[in-house]
C-alpha cells in the first residue's frame, strides 16, 4: 500500500507511534498496560492529541459494534470515507485494524494482540510491538467512543453521530433538488434603531469568541445533522476541541439558517476581536438578523395557510431539538465540551451564550407565529420562562452573565443572592441587565472583597457608622427636630412628622398634614436617630424631594429623624410602623444606585432591571413600606417618580403593555401591588414567604417586627417585642412565631434552610427568607399542629434500614459530610434511591423516612424530581403512655421522632437500580408506608 507520507493522518499516526515509544518501554508493552489506559470513565480527553484526533475520526468511519441506525451511519461513513485519497494514511491505519479484528476473532481467549505479537516476536521486533500495541489501543478507544455516543448521545446533538443527525443526514443525500434559500449580505440601517428597542423584548445575546469551524463556502441545511455531516464527510479531520468549533457552527449559524431560510454569510455575525486574528460572534449583529426577520417574514396569505402553519410547526421542532442538545451540554457524560476536556468554566462561557442566542430566536419564533395555534410553540415559550424541565439550561446563561458582571465591577453579594432563574423572561431580562454597567461610588474594583454572604458597603457590624453628606467634600452641621416633641408625640400614640424651612425641622403630628414617608436602607448612608439628626445637606435633599412631592407642606417622615433612641419609645415607634406607610400620602424610595442611573429618559425596562437589583428590593425592612404605599415613589436623576403601574399621578414613559406584565414581575413589590389594583391585603400568609425570598437584615432579631403587618393576625407584636433580650432573641422570636400561629403546613420540616436550635424546635426554619416559599403551601397537603415540644401532624412512615457498614457521616470526626450518597431500595416496588446525607445534622442518627404521600412511584425512572421526605429517628416510648403500638393512630398520642433534617431523596439512575436489583452494588432499604400521627421534635 502506498501512502502519502505528507498526509495529515499519516502525521498523527507518526505522532502516536512517538508517544507510545516515548511513554511505554518495550516490556511494559502488555494488556495490563492498556487496562489501566483505558478504563470506566476514560474519555478521548484524557488520551493525547494525536491519538484522540485518531480515535475521532475513525469512530466517524467505521461501523459500530451495535446501534440501531446502522444504515445510517454506514451512509455517513462511506462518504466520509471517500473523500479521502487512495494515498492516505486512513486506508493503512483501517487496514490494520481490520487484521486486529480479524485475529481478535480467531483467537478470542488472547484479549488483545499485542500479547501475540509479543509472544511470537519477544523484544527485538520493537516496531511490530508498538504497532501491534497502538492498535489495541486505538481500538479500545474506538470502542469507547461508540458506547459513548450510541449510549449518551442518544437524541438531540447536532454532531453529525448523534442518532438524530444520523436520521438527517440519511435524508438530506436522498434530497433533490437541495432547497433554495434567501440570501442576505448586510442589515438594513433602519433595523439598527428597531434592535436597540427590542432588545428589551427579545433580549440581547452576548457575545463569544469564534472558534473557527469552516461555514463560508458549504451549503446552508434545513438541519442540524445535515449541517454537520456535510462539514465532517468532506474529508475533514476534527480534533475533538475542533468538534466543539463544529457545535458552535452548528448551533449559531446553522441553526439560524435552518430556521429562517436565508443563507448567512460569516460576515453577518462575525466581527474583529481585540486581539490580532481573533474573530468574534456578535450578539448585537445577532439580535439585529433576528429583528430583520421578524420584520421582513410578512404574515400568509389566506391561500398559504396551511404552509404557514406547517412551516412554524417545522421550526419549533428545529429550536426544541437546539433546546434538547443544550440540555445535554448540562451533563458531563452527554457534553461535547467536555468530551473535549474543556473545563466547566469553559464550558459555560461558549454554552452560556449560545443559550441567550438561542432563546432570542425562539422568541422572535413563537413571535412570528403567535397568532397560529401551534402546540409545539407553547413548550418554547415555556423555555423562555426558564422554568420546568428547562431549568438547567437557565443555569447556563446566569453563570455566563454573572461571569460577565463580576468581571465588570458588579457586587459577588448581589449576583449570588438575586434569584435571576426566577425572573419571567429570564434569558431576556438578563442578557439586558449584564450588559448595563453597574453602579460604581468609587473605583471599578471596590466590590472585589465582598463574598457570596456579604457586600463590604452593606456590613455594618464592626463598623462605627456615620451618615453621609450630600458630598464627600462636605463638612456641614448636623439637623435634628426638637427631641422633647418628638417624645410628646409618640407618648400619646401619634405619628411624629417633620418639616424643614431652610433654617430647622419643625414637629408636626401626622394627622394634621399630609407627609411623604420615605424608605430606604440605612447602610447607604442616611441612618440616625432623632436624638442626633442627619448633616444638613441631606436633610435639605430630602425635604426638597418631599415638596416636590406634597408641595403644600412638604411634611416627611423618616425613621433617621423621627425615631428616638431610647428603647420605650423606639418601640413605640415599631408598633406604629404600619400605621406610618399605610397613612402616608406618598410613599418615597430613596436608593443610592436607582437615583443615581435611572432616568425618565431610560426605557422602562432598564429602569426596571435597575431596581430588581438594588439594595433596596433586598432589604427585609423595606417589603412592608413599599406594599403598604398609597402611592409609591422612586428617587430618579430627574426626581421623584412613580413607578405604580395604577393610579399614578405622574405621567411615565412607561408602555402600557408593560405596566402590569413580565417587566414588573421583576421587582416583587410592583408585581404584587399590579396583582392586588390598590387592594393590598395578603390573602394566605403562603404569599409572604416568596415576597420575602433573598430579603435581609443587620440584625435578624428584625425580621419578624420588620414585617409585623405581613404576619398572620394571630401574631402578637406586643409579644414579639418583650421578649427579652440575648444572643438567641431571633429564635426565640421564631419560635414564639410558630406557636402563635398554630397551624403550620407539614411541608414545612422539608427544605434545606437553616434550622433553630431551640428544643423541640429542629424542625423549624430559622429564618423565613431563604426557606423556598412552596414550603409554606398547606393546600396540597394539610396542617399539623405547633406545641412547645414539637409538632404534631400526620405522615406516612417507612422504617429505613441502612447498608451494612454505612453510617451517616459525623465532621466532627473528620468525615465528609457534603459527598455521600447511599443506594436505598423498596423493594415493593422494584425501585431504587439515592439517599443523599447533604441536608441531616451531622450528629443525628436516622432509621425513618416521613414522606407525604402514601406510596413510592413504580415504572421506570425519568429522572424525576426529589421526592418530599423527612429524615427522622424514632424515640420508644416509655413511662405509663401504654405500649408503642397505641402510640401514632391519634392526634393526642403520637409518635414522637427526632427530627434530622430533609434528604436528597430521589430516583437513581437506570443502570444503578438494575445493579442493585442484580446484587451488585450495596443498598439500604425502605420499607412499607404507614399513615402515623407523629410529633417532630
Amino acid at each position: 500500500m502506498v501512502v502519502d507520507d505528507t498526509d495529515i493522518v499519516y502525521g498523527l499516526y507518526r505522532d502516536s507511534l512517538e508517544h507510545l515509544r516515548t511513554q511505554y518501554p518495550p516490556d511494559l508493552l502488555d494488556y495490563s498496560i492498556l487496562d489501566c489506559l483505558v478504563h470506566i470513565g476514560t474519555t478521548l480527553a484524557d488520551v493525547p492529541q494525536a491519538i484522540s484526533t485518531l480515535a475521532n475520526l475513525l469512530a466517524d468511519i467505521s461501523l459500530p459494534s451495535s446501534q440501531s441506525d446502522l444504515a445510517s451511519h454506514f451512509s455517513y461513513a462511506q462518504a466520509k470515507l471517500a473523500s479521502f485519497p487512495p494515498t492516505s494514511a486512513i486506508h493503512f491505519v483501517l487496514a490494520g485494524l481490520r487484521l486486529h479484528d480479524a485475529l481478535k476473532i480467531s483467537s478470542p481467549e488472547d484479549g488483545h494482540i499485542v500479547t501475540r505479537v509479543k509472544a511470537s516476536l519477544g523484544d527485538t521486533n520493537k516496531d511490530d510491538l508498538y504497532q501491534a500495541f497502538f492498535l489495541d489501543y486505538l481500538r479500545m478507544l474506538i470502542s469507547w467512543e461508540h458506547n459513548w455516543r450510541a449510549l449518551i448521545v442518544k437524541q438531540w446533538s447536532p454532531m453529525p453521530w448523534s442518532h438524530q443527525s444520523l436520521e438527517e443526514w440519511s435524508a438530506w443525500l436522498s434530497l433533490n433538488p437541495k432547497p433554495a434559500f434567501k440570501q442576505i449580505t448586510h442589515i438594513p440601517d433602519e433595523i439598527s434603531s428597531l434592535a436597540s428597542k427590542e432588545r428589551y423584548t427579545l433580549g440581547f445575546p452576548l457575545d463569544l469568541p469564534w472558534l473557527g469551524a469552516s461555514h463560508d463556502g458549504q451549503p446552508s441545511c434545513l438541519n442540524l445533522g445535515s449541517y454537520t455531516g456535510i462539514r465532517c464527510s468532506n474529508g475533514n479531520i476534527l480534533s475533538l476541541r475542533s468538534d466543539v468549533a463544529l457545535w458552535l457552527s452548528a448551533m449559531t449559524f446553522g441553526l439560524f439558517e435552518a430556521a429562517t431560510d436565508y443563507s448567512i454569510p460569516e460576515s453577518l455575525f462575525l466581527v474583529r476581536g481585540t486581539a490580532e486574528g481573533d474573530m468574534i460572534l456578535s450578539g448585537a449583529r445577532i439580535l439585529e438578523f433576528l429583528v430583520f426577520w421578524d420584520r421582513t417574514c410578512g404574515h400568509p396569505a389566506v391561500g398559504v395557510a396551511s404552509n404557514w402553519f406547517n412551516r412554524g410547526q417545522e421550526v419549533a421542532h428545529l429550536l426544541q431539538r437546539a433546546i434538547g442538545a443544550l440540555e445535554e451540554e448540562w451533563f458531563d457524560a452527554s457534553s461535547v465540551c467536555f468530551r473535549a476536556g474543556l473545563s466547566q468554566v469553559e464550558r459555560f462561557k461558549i454554552v452560556g451564550p449560545v443559550t441567550l442566542a438561542v432563546a432570542a430566536l425562539c422568541d422572535t419564533a413563537t413571535r412570528i407565529w403567535a397568532n397560529a395555534v401551534i402546540p409545539e410553540m407553547n413548550e418554547l415559550r415555556e423555555f423562555l420562562s426558564g422554568t420546568g424541565s428547562h431549568g438547567k439550561v437557565a443555569d447556563f446563561a446566569t453563570f455566563a452573565c454573572k461571569r460577565i458582571m463580576w468581571e465588570a465591577g458588579w457586587c459577588r453579594n448581589l449576583l449570588e443572592n438575586v434569584e435571576f432563574a426566577k425572573w419571567p423572561k429570564v434569558y431576556t431580562h438578563l442578557s439586558n441587565l449584564s450588559q448595563l454597567p453597574p453602579y460604581i461610588r468609587a473605583s471599578t474594583d471596590e466590590h472585589k472583597r465582598c463574598t457570596e454572604s456579604s457586600c463590604v458597603f452593606y456590613n455594618l457590624k464592626g463598623v462605627t457608622y456615620v451618615p453621609r453628606h450630600v458630598d464627600p467634600s462636605c463638612h456641614c452641621d448636623y439637623t435634628k427636630p426638637l427631641l422633647q416633641d418628638i417624645h410628646d408625640l409618640l407618648s400619646n400614640g401619634l405619628i411624629p412628622v417633620v418639616a424643614y424651612d431652610e433654617t430647622h425641622l419643625r414637629v408636626l403630628p401626622s394627622n394634621a398634614t399630609p407627609y411623604v414617608a420615605i424608605s430606604h436602607v440605612w447602610a447607604e448612608g442616611m441612618g440616625s436617630t432623632s436624638d442626633e439628626g442627619l448633616p444638613t445637606c441631606t436633610v435639605a435633599r430630602i425635604a426638597n424631594c418631599a415638596r416636590r412631592l406634597l408641595p403644600e407642606t412638604g411634611a416627611f417622615w423618616m425613621d433617621s429623624l423621627c425615631v428616638p433612641k431610647e428603647s420605650s419609645l423606639r418601640k413605640l415607634s415599631i408598633k406604629l410602623m404600619t400605621d406610618i406607610y399605610r397613612d402616608a400620602a406618598k410613599v418615597l424610595v430613596i436608593d443610592e444606585s436607582v437615583r443615581k442611573q435611572c432616568s425618565e429618559s431610560n426605557p422602562w425596562e432598564q429602569n426596571c432591571l435597575r431596581i430588581a437589583v438594588s439594595a433596596w428590593v433586598r432589604r427585609v425592612w423595606t417589603l412592608q413600606e413599599g406594599l403598604l404605599a398609597r402611592q409609591l415613589y422612586f428617587e430618579f436623576i430627574e426626581g421623584p417618580v412613580s413607578v405604580d403601574p395604577w393610579g399614578a399621578d405622574r405621567v411615565l414613559t412607561v408602555p402600557a403593555d408593560h405596566r402590569d406584565g413580565q417587566t414588573l414581575d421583576l421587582v416583587s413589590v410592583l408585581a404584587f401591588r399590579a396583582e392586588k389594583r390598590g387592594n393590598l391585603k395578603i390573602g394566605r400568609f403562603a404569599e409572604v414567604p416568596k415576597l420575602l425570598q433573598k430579603r435581609t437584615a443587620s440584625h435578624a432579631e428584625d425580621e419578624l417586627i420588620a414585617i409585623s403587618w405581613l404576619l398572620p393576625k394571630q401574631i402578637s407584636i406586643d409579644d414579639l417585642l418583650a421578649e427579652p433580650d440575648g444572643p438567641d432573641l431571633a429564635e426565640r422570636r421564631m419560635r414564639l412565631f410558630f406557636l402563635q400561629s398554630r397551624e403550620i403546613p407539614k411541608v414545612v420540616p422539608l427544605g434545606r434552610s437553616p434550622r433553630l436550635t431551640q428544643p423541640g424546635f429542629s424542625w423549624a426554619p430559622r429564618t423565613l427568607t431563604i426557606h423556598p416559599p412552596a414550603l409554606w403551601d398547606e393546600k396540597t397537603y394539610g396542617t399539623g399542629v405547633c406545641t412547645e415540644d414539637g409538632l404534631v401532624a400526620e405522615y406516612f412512615v417507612a422504617p429505613l434500614t441502612m447498608p451494612e457498614g454505612v453510617t451517616l457521616p459525623d465532621p466532627s470526626k473528620g468525615d465528609e459530610l457534603w459527598t455521600n450518597v447511599t443506594r436505598i431500595q423498596h423493594r415493593a416496588s422494584d425501585t431504587v434511591y439515592d439517599f443523599n446525607w447533604t441536608s441531616l445534622h451531622p450528629w443525628a442518627p436516622v432509621d425513618t423516612l416521613l414522606f407525604l404521600s402514601p406510596c413510592l412511584p413504580a415504572g421506570v425512572s425519568t429522572g424525576d424530581e426529589p421526592l418530599l421526605c423527612i429524615a427522622a429517628c424514632r424515640v420508644p416510648s416509655a413511662g405509663p403512655r401504654g405500649p408503642e403500638e397505641a402510640r401514632g393512630i391519634s392526634q393526642d398520642a403520637p409518635e414522637l421522632y427526632r427530627y434530622a433534617g430533609a434528604p436528597d431523596f430521589r430516583r437513581a439512575h437506570p443502570l444503578a437500580e438494575e445493579c442493585v436489583r442484580r446484587g451488585e452494588m450495596p443498598a439500604g432499604l425502605v420499607g412499607e408506608l404507614h399513615k402515623v400521627w407523629v410529633k417532630l421534635a
